[in-house]
């Protein structure tokens, strides 16, 4: 008697676990985009009706920095408001090299002072002459100030622009001083963590310190993707997710020098300078484990550290933002001022 042929069954059931699959990828979906809508509702519950917006473009992208300050800005208008008040509201100038502009004192400044960093060195929140830049330049009467900032900046756009050695240029006075105003997750954006900016400069680890080898959406488009992604989901901001998810021993290191060859150059191109890293110790949700890494980093490599902890006062922060305000900008200009000018 002759066999069945299984073949007819093999396909058969193959087909029903392509379907089966099919249903199961289609559920996960299903699943993941009500979770998506779900999660983002509860995560707009405590910025319902916020709207945030510039009235002109403010930005630029450039080869080698990523992104930058639009040069030559007049009056441009910044605001964030939630239904019926402003959380802030301000307008912003650059100069003809693209930095925010710092106001001063009426007096020749026999030096000057670079200050790098995020948005709060840019000042978000606040007038031009209310930055931490220019309130320095007002506590004291020997440093003019320049604003090298930016929001959404880390330590490598530092070290960037001071390898491009376009500073000295670009600045009359003779520069004795840089301040480096640090916050806990300038470590994940020298590893790629995106926010506001996408186009970061990348650097790699080696033996003779940390080498440029791009901007992140060029060198590594498929991380630079996925953390774009990520970034915007509602389920990863629910559970107050940051990128990359760790960070380890060599990812320390790599940060680490980039701050040390930042220092390294910036005496180089300023041999009469001193260098300075910024601390806001235990402001708001800074990672007390990383503060305590980069302190051991700036022991090894003796780069001075300075520790202003009053930051956390509720009167120094803007009100549903966090960002230092104008008073607090005041205090720790002046804390800095006393600390280097005593030095």
């Amino acid at each position: 008697m002759p066999m069945e042929s299984t073949k007819p069954n093999l396909k058969l059931h193959l087909w029903f676990r392509f379907l089966a699959v099919l249903f199961g990828f289609a559920l996960f979906l299903n699943s993941l985009i009500i979770a998506e809508f779900i999660l983002g509702r509860m995560n707009w519950a405590p910025s319902v009706g916020i709207v945030d917006a510039f009235s002109a473009r403010y930005s630029e992208s450039k080869p080698y920095i990523g992104e930058a300050i639009l040069p030559n800005l007049k009056n441009v208008e910044r605001l964030r408001m939630r239904e019926d008040h402003f959380i802030f509201r301000y307008f912003m100038n650059s100069d003809s090299h693209g930095r925010r502009v710092s106001s001063s004192r009426n007096i020749q400044y026999p030096e000057a002072a670079i200050f790098f960093g995020c948005s709060f060195t840019e000042g978000m929140g606040v007038e031009d002459f209310e930055t931490l830049p220019s309130q320095f330049a007002q506590a004291q009467s020997r440093y003019r100030a320049y604003n090298y900032g930016m929001s959404g900046y880390g330590a490598q756009q530092m070290l960037a622009k001071l390898e491009g050695r376009e500073i000295k240029q670009e600045i009359p006075e003779k520069v004795t001083l840089g301040i480096y105003v640090y916050m806990h997750d300038h470590y994940r954006r020298v590893l790629g963590a995106t926010g506001r900016i996408r186009k970061m400069p990348y650097y790699k680890s080696s033996p003779d310190g940390p080498v440029y080898a791009g901007l992140f959406t060029e060198e590594r488009p498929i991380t630079s993707f996925i953390y774009g992604v990520l970034d915007k989901s509602e389920i990863f901001k629910y559970f107050h997710g940051e990128l990359p998810i760790f960070i380890n021993n060599q990812d320390k290191d790599l940060f680490c020098s980039v701050v040390k060859k930042s220092r390294d150059l910036f005496i180089q191109q300023f041999p009469q300078g001193q260098f300075y890293v910024l601390m806001y110790d235990n402001y708001q949700d800074q990672d007390p484990k990383l503060e305590a890494d980069l302190k051991r980093c700036g022991e090894k490599f003796g780069i001075p550290i300075l520790n202003f902890n009053p930051l956390q006062k509720k009167e120094y922060a803007i009100p549903e933002d966090g960002h230092p305000n104008a008073v607090g900008n005041k205090a720790v200009a002046e804390w800095i001022a006393s600390q280097i000018i005593k030095n």
